[in-house]
């Protein structure tokens, strides 16, 4: 199942920044005294997010299948790639 299938490059970028900033802006209001937490935490899930973006993007942008193809018929194009 692909849930960011529909997603572009920039906006999986802009949804890491959007969360990380929901965040500390949530965390923020829900305990001010502890803004150091909260900026860790921020700065821990845009990282967390980021690196997950990267990994779905290499998966995704190293299948030899053009749009509309199937690996299947990517493979006997090209026959030494597995």
């Amino acid at each position: 199942m692909d849930l960011l299938g529909g997603l572009s490059r920039d906006e999986l970028s802009t949804y890491s920044w959007v969360a990380a900033a929901a965040f500390a802006l949530v965390a923020g209001i829900w305990r001010p005294a502890r803004l150091h937490w909260t900026a860790l935490g921020s700065v821990l899930l845009f990282a967390a997010l980021n690196a997950g973006a990267g990994i779905y993007v290499l998966n995704h942008s190293m299948t030899p299948a053009g749009p509309g193809e199937s690996r299947r018929s990517a493979h006997r194009r090209f026959p030494g790639r597995r």
